[in-house]
Order: C-alpha cells, then sequence, then structure tokens
C-alpha cells in the first residue's frame, strides 16, 4: 500500500494474517452519561470526539511464488506451467493468450515442491505500458528466481535481450536477480542445432540453459532439478513486518 501523495509505502503485507494501520482512527467523544453523579442525574454536559485521519491510498497486488517465467509473448511459458504442474492456464497459438498471471505447485517428491508462476508475455516497451506493461512486470518482484523461457526458433539472443531489457528498465535490481534459462521448442529444431544455439546463449547470458520441449514434455527434469537447486541455495528473506 502506497501514499498516493507522497508515493511513500505505508504496508507490504506478505504473511498471512499480516496487518497495518494506515489511517489512525479518531477519538471518541463523552455522552452526558459520563458526566452523571448522585446530584446530577439528567447533565447537559458532553465532549465531542476528534476526527480520524484521511488519506488517499493506492494497493497493488503482487503474486507471491517462488520461481517466475517470464519471455516473449508465445514462448511457451503457459504450456511449460501446464507441463510442470496442475494449473490449467488458456494456451492458443496467438499472442498475450495469458491476461492475467498464473500459479501452480510443482511436486519434486512427496515431501518437496515449490510455487511456479507463469507471468505475461512482454514485448519491448513493456516498461512503458505497452503490451500488457508494468501492472505485470511488478509480479516478478515476488519472485526468488527468474525463469527465462526463450523460443529456440525465434532469433533467442534478440528474445533474452528484450526481455532482460524491459526488466533492467522497470528495476535494474531485479534483472539481478538470480535465474536461469529454458530454451523451448527444442523438438522443432535439429539436435545440433539446438546444441550450438544453447551453446550461444549460455556465453551470452551466463546463466545456465536448459533445452526443452515443453509442449513434448521433453528434458523437464533437469529444468525442474536446477530450479529447486537454485531455490535451496537462495536464503529465505526474512519478512520484517512494517511499523507504522
Amino acid at each position: 500500500m502506497f501514499d498516493e501523495e507522497s508515493g511513500k509505502t505505508l504496508a507490504d503485507l506478505v504473511m498471512p494474517g499480516d496487518t497495518a494501520v494506515i489511517a489512525q482512527g479518531g477519538e471518541g467523544g463523552r455522552g452526558n452519561m459520563h458526566f452523571a453523579s448522585s446530584t446530577r442525574r439528567s447533565p447537559r454536559i458532553a465532549t465531542p470526539g476528534t476526527a480520524g485521519e484521511q488519506r488517499w491510498i493506492r494497493m497493488e497486488l503482487r503474486l507471491v511464488a517462488e520461481a517466475g517465467l517470464v519471455g516473449l509473448p508465445n514462448a511457451g511459458k503457459s504450456t511449460l506451467l501446464t507441463a510442470l504442474s496442475a494449473a490449467r492456464p488458456k494456451i492458443a497459438p496467438y499472442p498475450f493468450t495469458t491476461l492475467a498471471p498464473n500459479i501452480g505447485r510443482v511436486s519434486i517428491s512427496d515431501e518437496e515442491s515449490f510455487t511456479l508462476a507463469d507471468i505475461p508475455g512482454l514485448i519491448e516497451g513493456a516498461h512503458k505500458g505497452l503490451g500488457l506493461g508494468i501492472r505485470f512486470l511488478r509480479h516478478i518482484m515476488r519472485t526468488r528466481l527468474i525463469v527465462y523461457v526463450i523460443d529456440a526458433t525465434d532469433d533467442p539472443a534478440a528474445a533474452f535481450a528484450t526481455v532482460r531489457g524491459e526488466i533492467a528498465a522497470f528495476d535494474p535490481m531485479l534483472a539481478e536477480r538470480l535465474a536461469l534459462v529454458a530454451l523451448n521448442k527444442i523438438d522443432l529444431l535439429e539436435t545440433a542445432e539446438v546444441t550450438k544455439i544453447a551453446r550461444k546463449l549460455r556465453k551470452l547470458t551466463g546463466l545456465e540453459v536448459f533445452p526443452i520441449s515443453a509442449d513434448k514434455n521433453e528434458k523437464l527434469a533437469p529444468l525442474v532439478a536446477a530450479i529447486a537447486r537454485m531455490l535451496h541455495t537462495m536464503e529465505q528473506p526474512a519478512h520484517v513486518p512494517t511499523e507504522l
């Protein structure tokens, strides 16, 4: 929650049960019953209360997930979420099929799992509001790990540069967050071509690159294992309630 006039953060409610006072209520007045006594049965005395605090606030809802799928429209993010979890986002062969973030839980074992968010596709200029714009860029801020989903058939290097650039323009610190690359749609290319692209992307990004086919459910296990491993190596962020 933000103060609309100053832009100051008033509260950040993350954990279940979190509460915060953003506008202090006034104090009630005292009616004549408070002034009654044995000799003054019906006093004509009363005191007015004080007005409460008034302010305009802006509230933002940000999804909480451990890992977030980001990429250009039609990169296969929703297909990947469907392949890895029980979530069933809308999937269609045209841009901006996903109009709202979707969350699924990915099971690693009977005792271990993590939450994965499918963030609607980003395009160049998203940080300025183009496409689905900053309405969904802010959801990435809640993820601990970013998974760049890149279409192997459509200039992967340029796609990564566009998405990473939009995230950096929105929040430079966010672009430095722990991340890896899921090189999707490898079923449409020859193995040698996939190897070449993955090697080039690894060198360009400095990130681990995992060639996969979300549509064919190919090579997803190494990706899931890497996400789980990276989440394990990260310190769980401590939650400090905002004091007002």
